[in-house]
């Protein structure tokens, strides 16, 4: 199997992290008193900034950022206490269990409960204390900023752009259903088509919420519907599609309804539609 040519955002996507992967190593190699975990820190963050949603990028930075300061607290009151077994657990417990309690999310608490295990397991980490949490935050804010500020000068996309990526995706996927009696196949197909609806139905509500306006005039809940429709009917194609022992006349008519029904949903987003199906059984 040959490899599949790469997207032109796909292309766009690794300059971006590679340019701004080579700045933050510069800037970090430079630093009077970095060491290569400070490095390490400065690279993670911009790998974590240059993801396919922006909003996801700014989201996942929050939650390192908030659960690397909560987790760092518990643990360097804990190392106050003395070292031990014992207190790592107790850090866990206290980290999941006051992050419920505050309302953080469960990426906040998952950070925190890395930091307090680092904190407490690694021996430099535990003698460095708060400096360690304070190192681990500022550079990793330092590689995130710098990756969110290449990722909106270099190829920057809005959201309509990304909406509309989506939905090509999506549309392309519904059009190009392959019908074989394969269940493997039909459940990766499944897969990616359940998937990339959750993308857009977050990204639609997202866009909603902040644009009203533009929202109503693209009519994007009536379209949206007509999406959810489409991707309900190529599930049941893909389900109860050509199998053997499903050639009676019952079963052809089933499946005729469900390619009408997909056949219409794609109408009505204006997407021609061409089936991939194995041959009936003699």
């Amino acid at each position: 199997m040959g490899f599949r040519p790469l997207s032109a955002e796909q292309w766009h996507s690794s300059l971006r992290t590679g340019i701004a992967a080579l700045i933050a190593a510069a800037i970090t190699m430079h630093w009077k008193g970095s060491s290569s975990l400070d490095l390490w820190y400065c690279l993670y963050g911009v790998a974590r900034s240059n993801l396919a949603d922006q909003r996801l990028s700014g989201r996942l930075a929050r939650e390192r950022i908030v659960g690397t300061l909560f987790g760092g607290a518990i643990g360097c009151a804990l190392l106050l206490l003395g070292p031990g077994w014992v207190w790592i657990g107790i850090g866990y417990l206290l980290v999941q269990v006051l992050g419920t309690h505050c309302k953080l999310s469960g990426g906040s608490r998952s950070n925190g409960s890395i930091a307090v295990l680092l904190l407490m397991m690694v021996p430099g980490d535990s003698a460095a204390g708060p400096i360690y949490v304070l190192h681990r935050v500022l550079w990793h804010l330092l590689g995130l900023a710098i990756g969110m500020a290449v990722e909106h000068l270099f190829w920057p996309r809005g959201d309509r752009e990304r909406l509309d990526e989506l939905e090509a995706k999506l549309l392309g996927l519904l059009g190009g259903l392959d019908l074989q009696p394969d269940d493997a196949l039909a459940q990766r197909q499944e897969r990616q088509l359940v998937e990339h609806f959750r993308k857009i139905r977050e990204l639609s509500r997202q866009t909603a919420e902040e644009d009203p306006a533009a929202w109503s005039a693209r009519q994007g809940e009536r379209r949206l519907q007509d999406l959810e429709q489409a991707v309900i009917h190529a599930a049941a194609l893909l389900r109860h599609g050509p199998r053997p022992g499903t050639d009676g006349a019952l079963a052809q008519r089933c499946l005729a309804l469900d390619q009408q029904a997909l056949a219409r949903s794609l109408a009505a987003l204006a997407r021609p539609v061409e089936f991939a199906m194995a041959a009936a059984p003699a």
